[in-house]
């Protein structure tokens, strides 16, 4: 374990965004000890900056306790990711490539970044990992530059799997009508339902289910997975050529999110999901399940918070993809006591050991419900 040097005074106050005291002798003042611990305990912290990302990035950043100290941006003044910060900031909005880049530099050296968690233009920052540790800036990433890019590429991803660890359903790859149609003969078989999905993308966009004919009990039912095979043939056809999609074998059995903490390849924690009906999830306890999880993490050298995605066939549990950064629902995963991102953090930062890493609570039943905050006033969005 590592332990931080002590940073001048000058340093200090410019993290706090302070100016510096007046001297003055603390001789008597029955308040000096406690005001002199606090300042040097945030003296002493690290800072830790989560960029423009996803709803999940609210729920990490609250979760961080001294010594960590969160620092959360976005393009959107009004992004409920800002209110998980202890320091909060808005990013120019048309920085992109190379210049977002610099921008990400310049604010790890301007406010003394210790660790960096970003979303945006993760592979190009990636990339770029010596620029920043240079200023003494960590990344903290679930992967290099080139994984990252094959894990967006599911089709290049699926294919490539080890059938040793999992395996996924049989699909192929279309991007006109003509490819779509030869690839539903090759699959389509008795009693197997096919799906589609982009071969890039996130949170599911684009998913359906494909059936012979829409029928009017599956709308009322709220059935928005759901398209007829005439329906996704006009779509195609309006469409292309369109960025790669996948036809699939539709796995019909339980999917699980496996919210997982590694470090250099070694799986230190995981935290698997099921759902139960609309609200509830069981944290469940299932050895092969952690099992496929630490083969996948050894296999592709992970790092940090991501996310693996199964769904059974037959009761086989099938890979559908890796998201190379914390779920949507993490925070579900966290009912079960675990804190991800602090441990996640004190790993890279070098502040305690695989083994002094605490494992979750398995085998609970988790309800979750909605809450509103209030991001801006009436006055500040007409202003």
């Amino acid at each position: 374990m590592q332990t931080k040097p002590v940073p001048s005074k000058a340093v200090c106050y410019a993290r706090l965004a302070i100016p510096p005291p007046p001297q003055r002798s603390l001789v008597g003042d029955s308040h000096s000890q406690d005001k002199v611990e606090i300042v040097t305990m945030l003296f002493m912290s690290y800072r830790i900056w989560f960029n423009k990302g996803f709803s999940g990035v609210y729920h990490l950043a609250r979760a961080l306790r001294l010594p960590l100290i969160s620092l959360v941006s976005h393009t959107a003044p009004d992004a409920v990711a800002l209110l998980g910060g202890a320091d909060s900031f808005i990013e120019p909005s048309h920085l992109v490539g190379r210049a977002y880049l610099e921008y990400c530099l310049e604010v790890c050296r301007d406010r003394h970044v210790d660790l960096f968690m970003p979303t945006k233009e993760v592979r190009l920052i990636a990339a770029h990992r010596p620029d920043f540790e240079a200023l003494g800036t960590r990344l903290l990433l679930a992967a290099d530059a080139e994984t990252l890019l094959l894990l967006d590429r599911k089709a290049e991803f699926l294919g490539g799997l080890d059938p040793k660890i999992v395996t996924t359903t049989p699909f192929e790859v279309f991007s006109n009508l003509a490819e779509f149609d030869a690839a539903l003969e090759r699959l389509s078989s008795d009693g197997v339902q096919l799906c589609f999905k982009p071969s890039r993308g996130i949170y599911g966009h684009g998913f359906r289910i494909l059936t012979e004919r829409q029928s009017l009990e599956q709308i009322s039912k709220g059935d928005t997975l759901s398209i007829s095979l005439e329906q996704a043939r006009q779509l195609f056809s309006d469409a292309q050529p369109f960025k790669p999609f996948l036809l699939m074998h539709y796995a019909e059995g339980p999917e699980r999110s496996i919210d997982c903490l590694a470090y250099r390849g070694q799986l230190v924690q995981a935290v698997s999901r099921v759902k139960i009906g609309d609200t509830s999830q069981l944290l469940e306890d299932d050895p092969a399940i952690l099992e496929i999880a630490a083969r996948l993490t050894e296999r592709y050298n992970l790092s940090g918070i991501f996310n693996v995605q199964l769904k059974e066939m037959n009761g086989v549990p099938l890979m559908l993809e890796i998201n190379a950064r914390p779920s949507g629902g993490i925070f579900i995963a966290m009912a079960s006591g675990f804190n991800f991102i602090e441990w996640a953090a004190k790993l890279e930062l070098g502040l305690c050991s695989v083994a002094d890493v605490p494992a979750p609570m398995r085998g609970l039943k988790v309800g979750r419900t909605e809450m509103a905050l209030t991001t801006a006033t009436l006055e500040s969005v007409l202003n």
